[in-house]
Formats: C-alpha cells, structure tokens, sequence
C-alpha cells in the first residue's frame, strides 16, 4: 500500500516521446514529425542583450574644467525654442487689432527679431491697468469662442 503516489494517466495530455512510440503512426509521419522537432524554434528565443560598459578614459594629470557638452536633442523636443515665437491660434486677429489700437503704454521687450510686450503680475498693476487687461483677456476669449463657432459649423455642413 505505501508504493507511493498514485499517477493520474488520464488526463495527461500525450508527451513527444508517446507520439514517437506509437505504433499506429505511418514511418513517413513519424520522421517528419522527428524533422520537425529538431528545427530550432528562432522566434521564442530571445538574444540576451550585452550591456555596453561607458566609461571615460582618463590619462593621470588630467584636468577638466568644464562638464561635457550635450549635442544630440531629445526626441521629442519641438523646435521653438525662445518663448514668443509658438503661433497662437488667434495670432492673426490680435495683430490686426494691434495695428488699428494705439498701445504706447506698453513696455517690450526684443527676442531674436521678435518683440514681445512685457507683462507684469496682476497684483502689481494699477486699477486701470487690471481694467485694461481684463477687457483685452474678454475680447480675445470672444473671438476664439467665435472662431470655435464658425469651424462648427463649417464641420456642420460638410457633413
């Protein structure tokens, strides 16, 4: 009674080596079954990746003064690099509207050919100051609502 645990053969599905040894398989079958065993299986393996060692060669006495220099850009870095120069959506309009307004109060400052006005923060800015940047931030929230509209409607139609 004690010969050890009771193997379940039932349910065991057929390993290589039953369906190699059975007797009602035809010889042809047999060998391409044993051809097709042998082929190494390439896409399951994976190639294990040999880590590159980076190290910098130093010659005894050698002095640095300054941390390498980065050339390559990252990948996904746009290309506008000075603040300023990203086109607004509404860029077009309020350039108009500069041309047409008078704004002499207004400092700027020159990036690289571009002239940006010089803002201040609310809290140090006059009434009429506040007054003055709260209906310039309406007016151009209601030309980019309007803009919205007419792109809606223009979706509207062409479908």
């Amino acid at each position: 009674m004690g010969r050890g645990p009771r193997k379940d053969i039932r349910n065991k599905p057929p390993s290589k080596n039953d369906i190699l040894m059975e007797p009602k398989m035809p010889r042809l079958a047999r060998e391409l079954f044993r051809t097709e065993l042998e082929l190494p299986n390439t896409t399951n393996k994976k190639k294990p990746r040999k880590k590159e060692k980076k190290k910098d060669h130093v010659r005894f006495g050698e002095v640095v003064k300054e941390p390498p220099s980065l050339t390559a850009k990252p990948r996904k870095a746009s290309n506008l690099t000075n603040k300023g120069t990203k086109q607004l959506l509404l860029h077009s309009q309020i350039a108009q509207e500069d041309k047409t307004g008078s704004h002499a109060d207004v400092k700027t400052v020159k990036t690289k050919g571009l002239t940006v006005p010089k803002t201040k923060k609310r809290k140090h800015m006059s009434s009429l100051e506040r007054e003055k940047a709260d209906k310039a931030r309406e007016h151009a929230i209601m030309a980019y609502r309007t803009m919205r509209k007419k792109q809606l409607q223009q979706n509207n139609k062409s479908m």
